[in-house]
């Protein structure tokens, strides 16, 4: 596989964590029309990175690391706008920036260790998006959809929070992951 295929997936990562900058803009100037193309950029970097990763056998430790801190990237910084600018939850916010920095921490204690990096799991995957569709409600002054959607964040956050300490338990013990 030639070096350009292999390097794609890690160039839409970084490619979604310059992105949060025009979209914070976006954000605070109130436009629309920027926001909405800029969200769908980002959110299709972050599928298409993975897609393409696992469809060209092109996964790397680098990516295993990138894809993730991109979404924790994204996540914080627009969590942090959206308190400031549209009355987002302050708790749900950093209890998300939370779950994010202690599973930051466990990946980094792993890699200190020389233990296999794990790649986030279905369940990590359905919370950012659930958490993306939280934000989207606030972005775009959704109001009747805010109550179903905070509290079915709230269940991802705790589920993903279970879910990814039990799979970090199980590989310091050495049963995989």
């Amino acid at each position: 596989m030639d070096i350009v295929r292999r390097n794609i997936p890690n160039a839409l990562s970084l490619m979604r964590i310059i992105m949060i900058v025009p979209f914070i803009y976006a954000l605070i100037y109130e436009n629309i029309t920027g926001m909405f193309l800029i969200m769908i950029t980002i959110l299709s970097t972050d599928y298409f990175d993975g897609f393409l990763a696992r469809r060209w056998n092109a996964t790397s430790d680098l990516g295993r690391i990138l894809d993730p801190l991109a979404d924790k990237i994204c996540v914080a910084a627009t969590g942090i706008v959206l308190v400031v600018l549209r009355g987002f939850p302050i708790p749900l916010a950093a209890a998300m920036i939370l779950r994010d920095i202690i599973i930051l921490m466990a990946g980094l204690y792993l890699v200190r260790r020389d233990f296999p990096i794990p790649v986030s799991n279905n369940i990590g995957r359905a919370t950012v998006g659930v958490f993306a569709a939280c934000m989207i409600v606030y972005l775009f002054r959704l109001n009747f959809l805010k109550a179903p959607v905070v509290i079915l964040t709230v269940g991802m956050l705790i589920l993903s929070l279970v879910s990814y300490g039990r799979m970090f338990l199980r590989t310091i013990r050495g049963q995989g992951i």
